[in-house]
């Protein structure tokens, strides 16, 4: 009998499926092998590019099955919520989320109770001050108070260094009460039931990724004092930078130094960031949950690795189910599609 000698260049996998194929079967299911053995490679390989390809083969793949989310039994105690990054442009495609948004808000299986910001409020240099036009035309404008009579828990990106900072803080004094900045990194929390609530601890990441040593070390131990002495059962923290991201800025290894360990040790259960334009969800490590939202204008590609649970590089935002138990994220496209959903819980 003839063996079968490998052709170069092809890889040995390849060859396994083309010693599996007779005769009989045709040309036809040659090529499906090939076909999908292509893909495959495409999707997984670090070699293929650009990084966009890789998640448009995966993700519409992806797309074909959407999540199946189980209501709620009735009366159960609940906080919904949104959370969507890198926003601030003005645009079309920031008013298309903006109105996939409106429609998850206005749902009466879904709703939101209010929103979180991750950053890059105002492209591309931030604003001027309280009374630049671009609280209007990029905020109060496209989120109006008629869709949107809920609060906006923002934090600053490094977009915003480059206006000015203090007058996203002020505000949140002086505005129409629905912008929530209380500071450059603040906490608040929100109560689930009558015995269980949850604390967000707001982060300025650019703050410590740019500012002097002093800056820096204040605010990771403000951090680590509120971790420390909180009490809430469920704790998520908003960043801008994304501690793990297989997008174009990759992962924050000076944040990783600094922050992973408060996170494990203080039983963080979630961080939501922005920065890389995509939706991502990384594999949790040691408890925690990694999620990126910052496709809420302007989409960039993002990778697919080893570590990705979900990836999209089109515009959108994420909507959030907390319960005593459970915390679900659910990643939707601008239209309001539900793309991918998460379930967390209970609190270790």
């Amino acid at each position: 009998m003839n063996k079968q000698r490998a052709q170069p260049g092809l890889h040995s996998s390849f060859i396994f499926h083309r010693s599996a194929f007779s005769e009989k079967r045709g040309g036809r299911f040659t090529i499906f092998w090939l076909v999908l053995y292509v893909l495959g490679w495409c999707v997984l390989s670090p070699a293929c590019s650009p990084a966009r390809v890789r998640y448009d083969i995966l993700g519409a793949v992806l797309r074909l099955s959407p999540p199946q989310i189980a209501p709620l039994p009735p009366q159960t105690p609940r906080l919904t919520f949104l959370v969507f990054g890198d926003w601030g442009t003005g645009g079309n495609s920031q008013r298309a989320v903006a109105d996939g948004m409106a429609g998850i808000v206005a749902r009466t299986d879904r709703g939101a109770d209010f929103v979180i910001g991750t950053g890059d409020n105002f492209y591309p240099d931030g604003v001027t001050g309280i009374d630049d036009p671009q609280w209007q035309s990029k905020f109060e404008q496209v989120y109006d108070p008629g869709r949107f009579p809920i609060s906006f828990f923002m934090v600053l990106g490094n977009h915003d260094y480059r206006g000015n900072v203090a007058a996203q803080v002020a505000y949140h004094r002086k505005g129409t009460g629905r912008w929530s900045m209380e500071a450059r990194y603040y906490t608040f929390s929100k109560a689930v039931t009558e015995s269980t609530a949850v604390q967000f601890f707001a982060l300025d990441t650019t703050m410590l990724l740019q500012d002097s040593t002093a800056a820096e070390h204040a605010q990771l131990a403000w951090f680590e004092r509120e971790l420390a002495t909180s009490r809430a059962r469920w704790k998520i923290v908003v960043s801008h930078h994304p501690l793990f991201s297989n997008g174009k800025h990759g992962d924050a290894e000076q944040l990783l130094f600094w922050l992973v360990p408060l996170l494990e040790r203080y039983g963080v259960q979630a961080v939501f960031s922005g920065h890389d334009h995509a939706l991502q969800a990384i594999r949790p490590s040691n408890g925690v949950h990694y999620f990126v939202s910052g496709a809420g204008a302007r989409p960039r590609s993002v990778r697919w690795r080893w570590n990705t649970l979900f990836a999209s590089a089109s515009p959108g935002f994420a909507w959030c189910r907390l319960t005593h138990d459970e915390l679900l994220v659910v990643f939707c496209d601008q239209t309001g599609r539900e793309l991918w959903a998460r379930s967390i819980g209970p609190p270790r």
